[in-house]
């Protein structure tokens, strides 16, 4: 039994280890524009990004739920990549 317990313990550490992390979405490549518009983006800003502030947050914010968004909203943010 106790043979087992070791082997089911080590099987865990190394399991472990080989599970995958979400990487972090990353700044955009292109300047952000002070006066982009982010119009076509509002409703997905309210369900996924409310409180983010500042164009490089937003940003980010909408690459994390990238899958998720409107059309319309991924085809405006898309040309900062």
């Amino acid at each position: 039994m106790k043979h087992i317990s070791l082997a089911v313990f080590a099987a865990i550490l190394i399991g472990g280890s080989f599970v995958a992390v979400a990487e972090e979405p990353k700044p955009a490549t292109k300047p952000i524009p002070a006066s982009f518009d982010w119009s076509a983006c509002k409703s997905d800003l309210e369900k996924f990004c409310k409180g983010s502030e500042g164009n490089e947050n937003i940003y980010l914010c909408l690459l994390k739920h990238d899958e998720d968004l409107s059309k319309a909203c991924d085809a405006s943010h898309t040309k900062y990549e």
